[in-house]
């Protein structure tokens, strides 16, 4: 008798028709595509054996009567994950051969993780794997029926193929540990050994739900031949060689200076890489000199897949347009939830149209199959760090690419650690080619836990003349020991407008930019030439921003004067040129790019940049903004301003702030230190010695689901709430307060993604108390809320507001 795995109804309504799909037919067809994934990393075996046995708790009677509703047994109660990894441990138990033991037990946690990531020990010293292990549920029925799967002869000849697979990969893990004590060296082997679990973990996942896929629902997917591969590396080499060509005739010394850049990356492609630095002055180009590398490099290498991460949303719309134009749009694909509200919103697609596309576009960002893949940093720490599971079956679509890391500054300082031993993984056992971009490069080489940068790391070359060539701005400090009130930086502002014609003012909370947006907005008001003065924060919700920033472009493009008060937002990834900028003390880094706002294309010869205090601006909740600020301090007052964006002053900032950082008195902040605990995310992920007291089982104690739980790339704390920015929003707000069906309120949920503000916990309450919010319930059946924010408490010029005020004209 062969057992059943899955049933589908062929026959309509009436359900007299079935389709039967065997335990054996569908772990066959997982183990073939979980192999074929496996293959860029050498560990076929390993996977073909887990992805074989991942159901073979399904080959006894009482699965066959639940599935095919027989015998009254519900979802979940039977537990078919733990029979296959018992199995195994039995079946290696009187072995010799070590490594033979610790590939089946490996096997076995892919096995009882394939429908979840598991902590193999908890917060009271379980061990999760042995519990797992010692069930006994059917276990003898089950045993009995595993010819239907393999042959006792098969299985062995496949786990000693795969005992070799592991042993070579874990030789090299010990052999590229770097590490000054035990505890450090331990450390590092037991998390590369996590995040290969993970990879192997992710195949057999991927696999599973995919082949699931194909018989519940039809839908087949098709992995392209080298040739295909190699022949749509030809066309975008071509594509981006027709755009290059335009650039290259211009008399422009900018575009000179960039094409250069290129070309040296394009060079450099001939080169065997691993982890680089592009290293290039804002203003120069790194985009689609990074894409022109990459392109070559896949064609000359024979790469799989080029992924573009970016840091902010920003960036992803300013670049991802011409990415795609470079790709072609059937080798491309853009994953980040605005794509949601742009398929939406289509109008000139039927509805059946959008739908179809909507259906495609959700297909493709679960699998993560097409040739260019440019998404958000959240995505591919999520990827790489999460315990959901749709997140960690694309990991290993990481294999045999290379990755354009853009703005890499920005990568949190609690997750430093977790990144340069992620990356270090993903190039040395998953083939990746990583290029790290930034003009102001974080010195994550000489960290506890360094990245392992190649030999030649620069991509460029000696770039010291680049930055000599695109300087086109001066750092003025104002800073004093006082501080300067919202008032006298509105005055500041004001003086520096007059003497420029235009100006950019970025602080560093939302509060500060409201503030002296409405200091600057009353001393404007007096002035015979008024000048336009634009607010942008994250209180304004993205169409909005959006909005402001296309008309900040517009009134600069016509030379007319604008003072712009903005947070960060504004900082990395939007081309955009004034004549002056102001920027409140934060980091070098930080001050480094708003620079990069300022005369970005060589309007002028040089421009200014000032460095301001401001004294009632509270940063005590943003992380470790308050320790970047005091560094930067002491380095202007250490080295002046001459150099102070230079590489050199750069990576002496980075060296101290982490060296500080390590050393806090919380513990060292570079760990992801998990708060309200004595434990890091470095610690769960790797010999995990908080949950765990067995000292010789170092290799498989993580704490995956704690961790992937606990895991923020950025601190999302937040409550979603839809604003009536324009008559859009509005019409969202009073569909979604009308009946509905569950489908027709993901759809208005969706194109209300661009209407959204996130606010934390004290501005929901004060909201709240206020009587400013609508509380939607958008199911009937079960308590799930979303709040839609009334009317008179969104302000045209600052976006959300927790003071309701009367509005004349809202919607702009």
């Amino acid at each position: 008798m062969d057992h059943i795995a899955h049933i589908k109804n062929t026959g309509g309504l009436d359900n007299e028709s079935v389709t039967e799909e065997t335990v054996s037919e569908h772990c066959k067809k997982t183990a073939l595509l979980a192999r074929s994934y496996s293959a860029p990393f050498n560990m076929e075996s390993t996977v073909f054996v887990s992805a074989l046995l991942h159901d073979m708790g399904k080959l006894n009677n009482d699965f066959d009567g639940y599935i095919k509703q027989e015998n009254g047994i519900k979802r979940g109660e039977i537990d078919h994950s733990y029979a296959g990894a018992k199995f195994l441990l039995e079946l290696v138990s009187n072995d010799d051969d070590k490594y033979k033991k610790e590939v089946a037990r490996l096997i076995a946690r892919i096995i009882i993780s394939h429908h979840g990531l598991n902590d193999w020990y908890t917060r009271n010293n379980d061990d999760y794997f042995d519990y797992r292990c010692s069930k006994n549920e059917r276990y003898d029925e089950i045993k009995s029926n595993i010819s239907e799967l393999i042959s006792d002869s098969k299985l062995d000849e496949l786990l000693n193929k795969a005992a070799d697979e592991y042993r070579r990969i874990f030789e090299k893990m010990k052999e590229i540990c770097c590490a000054k004590d035990r505890k450090q060296y331990f450390t590092t082997l037991a998390f590369y050994h996590g995040l290969l679990e993970r990879l192997t973990e992710s195949c057999l996942i991927d696999a599973d739900r995919t082949a699931t896929a194909e018989f519940m629902e039809g839908i087949e997917i098709t992995e392209p031949s080298e040739d295909e591969i190699r022949r749509n590396w030809l066309d975008m080499k071509q594509r981006l060689d027709n755009k290059l060509s335009k650039f290259s005739g211009s008399d422009s010394l900018i575009s000179k200076l960039r094409m250069n850049i290129s070309d040296r990356c394009c060079a450099f492609a001939k080169n065997d890489v691993g982890i680089v630095q592009l290293i290039v002055p804002t203003g120069g180009g790194k985009t689609l000199s990074a894409l022109r590398f990459a392109i070559e490099y896949a064609v000359e290498h024979k790469k799989e897949r080029i992924f573009y991460i970016s840091p902010f949303m920003s960036i992803l719309e300013q670049n991802g347009d011409v990415i795609r134009e470079i790709a072609g749009d059937d080798n491309y694909l853009e994953h980040h939830s605005d794509m949601y509200s742009k398929i939406i919103d289509n109008k000139h697609k039927s509805k059946e149209e959008v739908n179809d596309e909507l259906e495609d576009y959700e297909l493709r960002c679960r699998h993560w199959d097409k040739q260019v893949i440019c998404t958000t940093m959240v995505q591919f720490f999520d990827t790489l760090f999460s315990s959901r599971t749709e997140a960690l079956r694309r990991m290993h679509r990481f294999t045999d690419s290379v990755i354009i890391i853009d703005e890499v500054q920005s990568i949190p300082i609690r997750c430093v650690y977790l990144f340069n031993l992620a990356m270090n993984f993903l190039s040395e056992f998953m083939g990746c080619t990583i290029v790290l971009c930034s003009a102001t490069q974080p010195t994550f080489e000489q960290c506890k836990y360094p990245i392992m940068l190649d030999k030649d790391s620069s991509m460029t070359g000696d770039y010291t003349k680049d930055f000599e060539d695109f300087k086109r701005t001066e750092v003025v400090s104002l800073l004093n020991n006082q501080g300067n009130t919202y008032e006298e930086a509105a005055v500041i502002c004001m003086d520096k407008y007059r003497e420029n014609g235009n100006l950019l003012f970025v602080v560093n909370t939302k509060t500060a930019a409201a503030e002296i947006f409405r200091n600057v907005t009353q001393l404007n008001d007096e002035e015979e030439i008024k000048a336009k003065v634009v607010h942008l924060s994250t209180n304004m919700c993205p169409a909005h921003r959006r909005k402001a920033i296309d008309d900040i472009r517009r009134m600069l493009d016509n030379n007319e004067r604008v003072i712009c008060i903005t947070t960060q937002l504004i900082e990395a990834g939007v081309d955009i040129s004034f004549k002056c900028v102001i920027r409140s003390s934060a980091g070098l880094d930080n001050i480094a790019q708003a620079a990069g706002r300022c005369n970005r294309n060589g309007e002028d010869d040089r421009r200014n940049v000032y460095i301001i205090k401001l004294k009632d601006e509270y940063i005590e909740k943003l992380g470790k903004l308050k320790e970047a600020q005091r560094q930067c301090g002491l380095i202007v007052r250490k080295y002046g301003c001459e150099q102070l964006l230079s590489v050199d002053i750069m990576k002496r900032y980075f060296r101290d702030y982490y060296e500080d950082c390590a050393c806090d008195s919380n513990g060292d902040m570079l760990e992801y230190q998990i708060r309200n605990s004595n434990y890091s995310l470095l610690d769960l992920l790797s010999c995990n010695i908080i949950f765990s007291n067995d000292k010789g089982n170092w290799k498989s104690r993580q704490a995956f689901k704690t961790a992937g739980d606990n895991f923020r790339m950025i601190d999302n704390n937040t409550i979603d709430i839809i604003v009536p920015y324009n008559e859009e929003a509005s019409r969202i707000i009073e569909a979604l307060n009308g009946e509905t069906t569950i489908s027709q309120a993901l759809e208005l949920q969706r194109k209300a993604q661009q209407y959204i503000v996130n606010v934390y916990d004290y501005t929901f309450k004060k909201l709240a108390e206020n009587d400013a919010l609508n509380e939607i319930k958008v199911r009937r059946d079960e308590k799930m809320y979303i709040y839609a924010l009334k009317k008179e408490f969104y302000n045209n010029a600052t976006g959300l507001s927790t003071e309701g005020k009367p509005q004349e004209a809202m919607f702009v």
